[in-house]
């Protein structure tokens, strides 16, 4: 990061605020428990790697993907397609009489308010539950309405008396390119549960129910993404992210407070060039 800020605060480019050095950068970033390039990230890389290797993942061990230790040398389907009559023909049985599977359908303005509701409130949130991803209606209706989309493939769980939705999730069909074919896939996302849900074996549930549904369509692979190591990734990735507003992140929780030079420091730092 050093370097391009060099770059683009030199005299009589961008009018951007000169650089502080790095020693100086990387204390008001640990103050701030941002994590940079650097041996902590690395070694809770390796660490999540060392233990993926000794659990035991009841759920995932009995599914199509490759196991954690397992070195795979030959690329293509992991078992061959089902049959129709290999295909459950109904729904999965739900853990209580309370529940009771639906189609959420994204294309009614009322039912598409309550998936925000669900998400908003109960979807990937930080550790101490203090912050969750805000996905608006709108951007949840054009991710879910993608080409070819299935209403059908937008699987809720209702309970029975409120008809609350309480649970989610989501596939869309795809086409991916893995090497030198294209492949029709099911690409899943917004797996959500209601807190109440927690710890009742829910998640396996819901992932077997929306397996069932693509089955049925003749589609017998598909990709995910997941904040921590399961059995196994085809490929891994990481987030940089750069504070655009130090003061409103301090303000509402999310950093560890400064002292106010140490903060008019940060946010010279951060401030992005007013030409680019």
């Amino acid at each position: 990061m050093s370097e391009n800020r060099e770059d683009s605060s030199k005299e009589g480019t961008s009018g951007a605020p000169s650089v502080y050095d790095p020693d100086t950068l990387r204390q008001l970033l640990d103050r701030l428990d941002i994590q940079t390039l650097g041996d902590p990230v690395l070694t809770k890389l390796e660490r999540e790697e060392a233990d993926e290797k000794k659990a035991v993942h009841e759920f995932w061990n009995t599914q199509p993907v490759p196991k954690s230790t397992e070195v795979v040398k030959k690329d293509g389907p992991l078992h061959p397609p089902l049959s129709p009559d290999e295909i459950p023909k109904d729904p999965f049985a739900l853990p209580s009489d309370q529940m009771e599977w639906c189609v959420v359908d994204v294309e009614d303005e009322e039912e598409m308010k309550e998936l925000y509701l669900l998400l908003t409130e109960n979807y990937v949130e930080d550790a101490d539950s203090m912050f969750r991803f805000n996905y608006s209606a709108e951007f949840l209706n054009w991710a879910l309405k993608s080409p070819g989309f299935r209403k059908d493939w937008h699987v809720g769980v209702r309970d029975v008396s409120s008809k609350q939705l309480i649970a989610f999730i989501s596939g869309i069909p795809m086409d991916l390119m893995v090497r030198d074919k294209t492949m029709t896939m099911a690409e899943i996302n917004f797996l959500c549960l209601h807190k109440s849900l927690r710890g009742q074996r829910m998640t396996p549930l819901l992932i077997k129910e929306v397996t069932r549904r693509i089955h049925q369509q003749g589609i017998f692979q598909a990709v995910y993404t997941v904040g921590r190591l399961l059995p196994k990734p085809v490929a891994t990735c990481r987030y940089f992210h750069r504070s655009l507003n130090p003061k409103k992140l301090m303000e509402t929780g999310f950093s560890q407070r400064l002292e106010p030079l140490q903060l008019s420091k940060l946010t010279s730092m951060l401030r992005l060039p007013s030409n680019t």
